[in-house]
């Protein structure tokens, strides 16, 4: 991580940074409706990489769509990503938007840790926080996107990665999936990661 902070000169502070306090820190939802924070923790110096209020933080990328952030840490065995979305309700509809978001940071923190000089990532963790759990499709889904087009990918496969608890990004395959209600103040906490 050494390598990776004086770098940090080549961003917008509002974007990207380390935290000044890498043993408690969040990232934030401030959408009307959705505000809340989710907490972090990271023994080492880490990164965090943050969407703004609109659109992808390269305005390059096709998908569009980003989750509130990541978080690049390191440890002996090499850098690892960590990606962030939080809702308020989760539904089957809302977990296929998400997974979009994922892959939009996803691919946003690879563009970014190769500025950064990293160059391999050994693992990615995806972390989906929720105040309500409408996973149920029978509560909460229109049944036709539960229905498998031919020839085309199914967007609602995501119903898969919820129950798998991993997802496949690309150009580093699959990441794992951790999961967390939102408490009374729509805070999260994920405690240490690696």
């Amino acid at each position: 991580m050494d390598e990776c902070l004086p770098l940090l000169k080549l961003f917008n502070v509002e974007h990207v940074y380390s935290p000044e306090d890498c043993t408690r820190f969040f990232l934030e939802e401030k959408r009307a409706g959705g505000e809340g924070k989710t907490f972090f923790a990271s023994a080492r110096p880490c990164i965090v990489i943050k969407a703004g209020s609109t659109g992808p933080l390269l305005w390059s990328l096709k998908n569009g769509k980003i989750s509130e952030g990541a978080i690049l840490t390191q440890d002996e065995s090499g850098y690892h990503l960590h990606i962030l979305e939080m809702k308020s309700k989760l539904t089957q509809g809302e977990w296929a938007k998400v997974m979009l978001q994922f892959e939009g940071m996803h691919l946003t923190s690879m563009a970014v840790t190769r500025l950064l000089g990293v160059t391999e990532i050994k693992t990615v963790t995806c972390y989906i926080t929720f105040k309500q759990n409408a996973m149920d499709a029978s509560k909460s889904a229109d049944m036709i996107l539960m229905k498998t087009f031919v020839g085309m990918p199914n967007i609602i496969g995501s119903g898969d990665a919820w129950e798998s608890e991993t997802i496949e990004l690309p150009l580093t395959g699959i990441a794992g999936i951790k999961k967390a209600s939102r408490d009374s103040d729509n805070n999260a906490d994920f405690g240490f990661i690696n």
